[in-house]
């Protein structure tokens, strides 16, 4: 079982901070090869610790792993702290064995980190096909569903009686009145929507400012895309879990339940790491709420969507902020950035502006998947599901078949009502 996480006291996070800088100094010039597992897992590791707020926790959670007693089975989790550090103040003088070893615990932390944070959940309300698509958590938030904006007021029915689909429409209807059906970077006006109101008013046709249109105006397809993806799994209030198929498991099947609740827990005390109270902005229906979501154009969705693009607050005036590729030296974009824009407000704050703890929580995903590579990697062994979802081989000719159970577990569900493809 993963341990509880408290406050380290100040001695202790002095001293944990210490070790953990040492460890990545030692490891990280001399880490495994990106071309060897796809990624830099000690760069990774160290841009978590350097992005997270909640920094005792995340290093009580690395040195619990690193603790971790590999002669029980499964591992148990080491929970006295200053324990653990008595134990790596010295790894300097270890043996070579000792050394590998703790390598070895590096690389597994790593891994840990993507499959329970990085890598995707796919909400099956939101699944569109009859095959599952495995998609990255880029691939994923880059395509919003764009339903028609609905009519309805959203406090006629209850949250729990709103499907995914319908939250959504409520969803892209809110934030294009909030937005002033306006992409928030480029501010082009929404086509759609200029051209219903040409249909109603020709040459008469306001924004929603009041300001005519010109015929130098253009225009641009502007859609809602979310900060934070359904990249988390979700669960009923019963506890029970829906999988794609509709069919539901049961919490009696203990061993599928532990699965899946201890991966959920994972990822939502990682996220809480990032922001304590995140979850909680984006918790069950929440997640569909105009705080986590924006309006870009089509090309900006696709790109904001990939973490390839990033706000950073900036100035004392809230909702301002410095838009810029995570790569500042990214050659390919479908829009000239590195612009400042300060986001708009309803006059009566009915409608939430996008929340800047999301956001933050957004360029800090980007920086770690640019700077680590697992972003690359992520999209590689999706790829690699894909061909085993079909019944293919993937390029290199080998099975990961643990990869696929695992992911299929964790991730889009077992259990459709049919086996799959291997």
């Amino acid at each position: 079982m993963i341990p509880a996480m408290r406050s380290l006291k100040l001695e202790e996070r002095d001293r944990a901070t210490s070790i953990f800088n040492d460890i990545i100094m030692r490891f990280e010039h001399s880490q495994t090869p990106e071309a060897e597992c796809g990624y830099k897992p000690i760069t990774l590791i160290a841009l978590m610790e350097k992005e997270v707020s909640e920094k005792d926790e995340f290093l009580r959670l690395f040195f619990s792993f690193i603790g971790q007693n590999p002669s029980t089975e499964g591992g148990e989790w080491e929970t006295d702290v200053e324990h653990m550090l008595s134990r790596l103040a010295s790894f300097d003088s270890w043996t070579t064995e000792e050394i590998d070893a703790l390598r070895e615990s590096l690389a597994a932390f790593a891994k840990y980190l993507v499959d329970n944070s990085l890598l995707p959940r796919r909400s099956p309300e939101l699944m569109q096909d009859a095959r599952p698509l495995l998609c990255s958590v880029k691939a994923f938030a880059a395509h919003t569903p764009q339903p028609t904006p609905a009519p309805l007021s959203p406090s006629i029915l209850s949250d729990a009686a709103i499907s995914t689909p319908q939250r959504v429409s409520i969803l892209r209807r809110d934030c294009l009145a909030r937005d002033r059906h306006r992409c928030v970077i480029t501010r082009k006006f929404d086509a759609e929507e200029a051209g219903t109101r040409w249909k109603r008013e020709k040459h008469n046709m306001k924004d929603d400012d009041g300001q005519l249109f010109s015929e130098r105006d253009t225009f641009a397809f502007v859609e809602v895309a979310h900060i934070i993806p359904h990249f988390m799994p979700l669960s009923n209030e019963g506890g029970e879990r829906k999988l794609a198929s509709g069919h539901t498991i049961a919490s009696t099947d203990a061993w599928l339940t532990m699965f899946q609740v201890e991966s959920k827990q994972v990822a939502h005390r990682i996220l809480n790491m990032f922001n304590p109270t995140a979850v909680n902005l984006i918790n069950g229906p929440n997640i569909d709420r105009p705080r986590n979501a924006l309006t870009p154009t089509h090309g900006l969705h696709r790109q904001f969507g990939e973490f390839d693009i990033a706000f950073e607050p900036i100035g004392p005036e809230p909702h301002t902020y410095k838009i810029d590729h995570v790569d500042p030296d990214d050659f390919v974009s479908v829009e000239k950035l590195l612009i400042t824009v300060t986001l708009y407000l309803t006059p009566d704050r009915t409608i939430d502006p996008p929340s800047p703890e999301l956001l933050e929580i957004h360029r800090a995903i980007g920086r770690i998947l640019h700077v680590s590579a697992v972003g690359d990697y992520i999209e590689g062994f999706l790829r690699d599901m894909e061909e085993m979802e079909g019944g293919g081989v993937i390029p290199n000719g080998s099975s990961r078949l643990d990869d696929f159970v695992r992911f299929r577990l964790t991730v889009t569900g077992w259990l459709e009502g049919r086996s799959p493809a291997l």
